[in-house]
């Protein structure tokens, strides 16, 4: 009768030590799952910050190609405008050229009819 007591005793000590190691084995699942949680999180947040600053170095990168586009729109436009004015120029200074010139070639045409028909 004493023998199946101590047994019986075992038995339950061994019943209570894995319920023990199962509450220990559980709880540091537990933390472990919650670390690993935690470094997920961090690893996302991580991943979100550089994908923040890639697309920020992105959008810097398409801003200045278009400042640079439209530097050198306007560039060709003011060329395209100094030959305009610099053609301009030019056409005047031909049309005053033959205003000067338009009346001294009168005087040899008049002066050369009245010898032809003088």
């Amino acid at each position: 009768e004493e023998e199946e007591e101590e047994e019986e005793e075992e038995k339950k000590q061994k019943e209570e030590e894995e319920e023990k190691d199962k509450s220990k084995s559980a709880e540091s699942l537990v933390k472990f799952l919650k670390k690993e949680k935690n470094k997920n999180k961090r690893k996302m947040y991580n991943w979100n910050s550089k994908q923040y600053k890639k697309n920020e170095i992105m959008e810097k990168k398409k801003q200045k190609q278009q400042m640079m586009e439209e530097e050198k729109k306007k560039a060709q436009e003011q060329k395209e405008e100094e030959e305009e004015i610099e053609a301009h120029k030019f056409r005047l200074q031909e049309l005053e050229r033959f205003r000067k010139i338009i009346p001294k070639l009168r005087k040899e045409f008049s002066s050369h009819k009245s010898k032809v028909t003088g």
